[in-house]
């Protein structure tokens, strides 16, 4: 692992996903399809915060999630 890099924000694996290996963090944001259970987050890497969201299909509610701390 490069070890310049602290993070890396990917997709299309239709699942929110925080994995950490060695000093890299690896964020999937999620999945706005409504039959994946959709939702979405929001990182704030200056306060090592992440966010998740759930949307609930064909209403557009977005009720919070869990909040989780990264980096280091």
């Amino acid at each position: 692992i490069l070890p310049h890099y602290r993070y890396m924000v990917a997709g299309h694996t239709h699942y929110r996903m925080l994995r950490q290996i060695e000093e890299l963090t690896i964020l999937n944001p999620g999945v706005l399809r409504f039959d994946e259970k959709p939702g979405f987050l929001v990182a704030d890497f200056d306060a090592g915060r992440l966010q998740t969201f759930d949307l609930t299909p064909f209403t557009n509610e977005i009720r919070e999630g869990k909040t989780h701390t990264i980096g280091g």
